[in-house]
């Protein structure tokens, strides 16, 4: 049977509704980058796009003080709401036991309930700040009612951008065959969705959220956007005697995401840094030899802190001088309705020639990127870390 021969401008109407996302998620694959660490979630419903926090967070509050007969003052008086009457309690980072016997504003008061081999028993609880950890709420028989655990997560927000491409060909380029098809739609509609995954990268590291107004057009915020705002987690290697990385500024970051409730399961860095990564962390460098992700991707590292391996990704874009210890599990990719890429005939009626279009809307989700993200800043570059 003949094969069926395509003129220019049947591929065009082919292309006409044609929807990039498969062809662009191939394309992620084969060049792997911190973009790819993104999965598709529920598209967006509007160009502000808000969703909740997850719970992350184990029970509990910091302190500012307490008496040696334990009465605690928080902090924030809102904490309060995290404890109950009842409450089996513990002050972080010791085992003995105490219980909640009122709660008045910002005061939790206890009464002394197991030592458990603490340091310090009965009268002489530690009266310096700390934090208060609730550990259980023991209940009696035929119970018929409990304290409320309703608890709303928050919510945080991101807004959509646009992402426009056109390519445009003469009626000659596509009547000319030479060049390896270089004139082929097609091959040029590939082009420009590699030229998509570089600026989706680049968007989801250094992007800035801004809303948009009739002055704005509107962006999306990226990593360094969501990981360096106030409160954010940071371990900052220039006050260190070295600033050259080291496994205990990783594992610094990846407990302080742990405390968080989260699970860091990525480290990001340049590839110069991975080279200083490899040398500290030999030993816990996991090889991986029927893994076919190589690229971008490295070893796994098993993290000290966890005992669960994290895969090192590195990316260009990263500054020498940062590295990121990361719970990936927050990242999500969500398009403005079904407006994901797709291409499109734009070509003008009395035109000698095509044109087509390639465009999208998007925004990108972080969810708890307080638990989520530590950066660790202020790192000699790896040209002075390698050579000393």
């Amino acid at each position: 049977m003949a094969q069926t021969q395509f003129t220019s401008l049947e591929l065009l109407q082919a292309l006409r509704k044609r929807d990039l996302a498969d062809e662009l998620a191939t394309l992620t694959a084969q060049t792997p980058n911190f973009y790819q660490l993104f999965t598709r979630r529920a598209p967006a419903k509007s160009t502000k796009h808000e969703w909740l926090e997850d719970t992350l967070k184990p029970t509990q509050a910091e302190y500012t003080g307490a008496t040696a007969d334990g009465v605690f003052t928080l902090e924030n008086a809102d904490d309060a709401a995290f404890f109950n009457v009842g409450d089996v309690v513990s002050i972080k980072g010791t085992p003995a036991l105490l219980r909640v016997v009122s709660i008045s504003g910002a005061t939790v008061s206890t009464s002394f309930l197991a030592q458990n081999g603490a340091t310090f028993g009965n009268g002489a609880i530690p009266t310096s700040k700390g934090t208060l950890c609730f550990n259980s709420h023991p209940f009696p028989e035929m119970s018929n009612s409990a304290p409320p655990t309703l608890h709303q997560t928050g919510w945080n927000h991101n807004f959509t951008q646009i992402l426009r491409k056109e390519v445009p060909f003469s009626g000659t380029a596509l009547a000319v065959g030479q060049y390896g098809g270089e004139n082929a739609i097609s091959k040029q509609v590939t082009y420009s969705l590699l030229q998509v995954n570089r600026e989706l990268n680049r968007i989801a590291l250094f992007g800035a959220r801004q809303e948009r107004t009739e002055t704005n057009n509107g962006s999306v915020g990226g990593l360094y956007d969501f990981g360096t705002q106030r409160n954010s987690k940071s371990v900052d290697a220039s006050q260190l005697d070295s600033n050259i990385l080291t496994d205990k500024l990783i594992n610094d970051a990846a407990e302080m995401i742990v405390a968080d409730g989260a699970d860091p399961d990525i480290i990001l860095c340049s590839p110069s840094q991975r080279r200083v990564l490899y040398e500290i962390m030999k030993p816990q460098i996991s090889l991986s030899p029927s893994d076919h992700q190589r690229g971008g991707y490295v070893d796994s590292i098993v993290n000290a802190i966890t005992g669960r391996p994290m895969r090192v990704v590195t990316d260009y874009d990263v500054p020498d001088t940062d590295v990121w210890v990361i719970d990936s599990r927050g990242f999500g990719l969500c398009p403005l309705g079904d407006r994901w890429l797709k291409t499109g005939d734009v070509s003008e009626t009395e035109t000698d020639g095509y044109k087509t279009r390639i465009l999208g809307e998007f925004t990108l989700e972080f969810k708890n990127s307080l638990n989520r993200l530590c950066r660790i800043t202020g790192l000699a570059s790896s040209a002075v870390a390698l050579a000393n």
